[in-house]
C-alpha cells in the first residue's frame, strides 16, 4: 500500500497561540516536513489502518488534546480544531505500539501515554486508546513528541522535540512516529 505524504500536515494552526519568534520556528518546521513529504509515496508497513490524528485546542488556558475526534458536546466549550497531526493505525502492526490519552484530574490537562494506566492519572473518557504508531523510523514517517509546559500545566504533542521554544517547556519523550 502507498499513501502520498504530503497530506501529513494539512494544516497546523499552532502559529497563532505562539509569540513571534517561536511562530517562525513552528512555520519553518511545517514548511520543512512538508519539502521533505512533497510528491513522494512511501509503503506502509503491513497492517496499517490509517485514521486521522488531530490536534485540538482551548483557547481559553491555551489546553491542547490530541485524538481523532472531539467529543460531541467540546465545541460548545470552546474547544477547537487545531490540526491534522498526521495518520496512526486503528489497528496494531509489526514494531508499533498503542498510544492512550490521559488527563490529569482537576486540571482539564490532557496528555498522550504510552502507559495503559495514564502514569498514575486518568484515562480519557472520550476515548481510552487513541491507536497505533510506529515504535521505529519508517520512511515518510515523522516522529512526535510529547511536551510539558510547566507554567500551563499543560501538555501538547508535537513535531519538534523543543517544543517550539515554548518557556517553561520539557520534552517528556518520543511519543511515536506518525505517518
Amino acid at each position: 500500500m502507498k499513501f502520498a505524504a504530503i497530506v501529513i500536515f494539512s494544516v497546523l494552526g499552532v502559529t497563532s497561540v505562539f509569540s513571534g519568534s517561536v511562530q517562525a520556528q513552528s512555520t519553518d518546521l511545517e514548511s520543512e516536513a512538508v519539502s521533505k513529504a512533497s510528491a513522494t509515496s512511501y509503503a506502509l508497513p503491513i497492517g496499517v489502518t490509517l485514521v486521522q490524528l488531530n490536534r485540538y485546542f482551548k483557547p481559553r488556558g491555551t489546553k491542547r488534546l490530541s485524538h481523532l475526534n472531539l467529543p460531541q458536546n467540546w465545541g460548545q466549550l470552546g474547544w477547537r480544531h487545531e490540526g491534522t497531526l498526521g495518520f496512526i493505525s486503528t489497528t496494531p502492526f509489526a514494531a508499533s505500539h498503542p498510544i492512550y490519552s490521559c488527563f490529569v484530574a482537576g486540571q482539564e490537562d490532557f496528555f498522550t501515554s504510552l502507559d495503559v494506566n495514564c502514569e498514575g492519572h486518568q484515562p480519557f473518557s472520550g476515548g481510552h486508546l487513541v491507536g497505533y504508531v510506529s515504535s521505529v523510523p519508517v520512511e515518510g514517517a515523522l516522529p512526535i513528541y510529547r511536551c510539558r509546559i510547566e507554567w500551563r500545566k499543560a501538555h501538547m504533542d508535537s513535531f519538534d522535540p523543543h517544543c517550539y521554544g515554548e518557556v517553561g517547556s520539557n520534552n517528556d519523550g518520543l511519543i511515536g512516529y506518525v505517518f
